[in-house]
This record gives C-alpha cells, structure tokens and sequence, in this order.
C-alpha cells in the first residue's frame, strides 16, 4: 500500500491490518478465528444502516465455535416487531402548513420485519462461509432471539424465534441475489414462528 493512502486513511490502514493479522493467525488457534469472526460480524452489523433502536439490540449478536471449528452457532440478537419504524410516509400540506405522517398497517409492518428477520439471517449465514477462505466451518447454526416482556407475567423474556442450521454445500449452492428470504430459510429446513 502506498504511503499516500496509509497518510490518508491510517485508521483505516492499522484495522485492516488488525484483520489480516488475525486472519494469517486463526489457524493457530480456536480463540483467534472466534475473534476474528467476531470482529467481520461487528463490522458488517455496524455498517447497517438502520434506526439506533434497532441496532441496540442487533450488536448484542454472539457466536460461538466449538473446538473442532467446523461449525458456527450464531446467536443473533433480533429487534421486537414494535420497534420496527412504522412511518409510512410524511406529506407537507401547504394549505394548513403541516406535516402529516401516514402510519404502516399492522400487517405491513409484520411483513417487513418478517423480511427484515429472515434476509438478515441469511446475511449472517451467508457471511460466516465467507469468512472461513479455507473452508474449514462445513455447518452453521444461528438461532435469532428476541427479549420482550411477557404479558402473562409482566417478566422480561427471551424466545428463539427462528432457527436454522445449514451445512456450506446447501448454502452455498443458493443464489441470494433471486430469492426470497423467508421462502429460501424454509427451504433450507428453517424454523420460524
């Protein structure tokens, strides 16, 4: 790399090298590729663009690797249907000089975080193969929990609501780009509530 882009970009520069690091190392050690799962999961979590409510919950995301580092169990930490956005729309009308916000339907807010929950999981599966350049995890699992407050007994609570385990031959058999993420998690033995 250049000196000039190192002079321009060295936090960008030294977290790069932070990561090649870690790659070149992960061999050695289960510690090491759990660290440097984490650390690609963080970044790409980060780098979603979505509401601060949203992102509280999602970056609470955990994985785990067994000894063997074969396999992958993510932990995904999913935002509660309410905490979705559920502005529509905000029209200014001129004549009374106000703002009008127009609210998503029930059932139009319960599609989009279907889309949301399931396009994400898929994301994360898809980004752990990825990862793993030596191909070494053959399985992932992740399970995507959400915490709410149980109206039965007004506790705090946490539910699995999806869960999917696929090995990397299935999954990456699957183009993305043309799918439905609900319809291709169900497809790939996905549970969902």
């Amino acid at each position: 790399m250049g000196a000039r882009k190192i002079r321009f970009h060295p936090k960008k520069y030294r977290h790069n090298k932070q990561l090649d690091k870690l790659f070149n190392e992960y061999d050695e050690k289960v510690d090491l590729f759990k660290n440097y799962m984490e650390i690609c999961i963080s970044i790409f979590l980060k780098n979603l663009k979505l509401p601060e409510k949203l992102m509280t919950r999602i970056l609470q995301t955990a994985i785990s690797i067994p000894e063997s580092k074969d396999a992958v169990v993510i932990n995904a930490c999913l935002p509660n249907p309410p905490d979705m956005p559920a502005t529509k729309e905000v029209r200014f009308i001129k004549t009374h000089n106000e703002l009008r916000e127009s609210r998503l339907s029930e059932r139009e807010r319960n599609k989009i975080y279907d889309e949301f929950i399931y396009s994400l999981a898929l994301a994360l599966i898809r980004l752990t193969f990825t990862l793993d350049v030596r191909k070494r995890v053959d399985l992932t699992t992740l399970n995507g929990w959400v915490r709410y407050r149980d109206e039965a007994n007004g506790k705090i609570t946490e539910a699995c609501i999806i869960s999917l385990q696929v090995r990397r031959k299935e999954f990456t058999s699957v183009n993305l780009r043309y799918v439905d993420a609900k319809a291709c998690f169900r497809k790939l033995k996905g549970v969902g509530s």
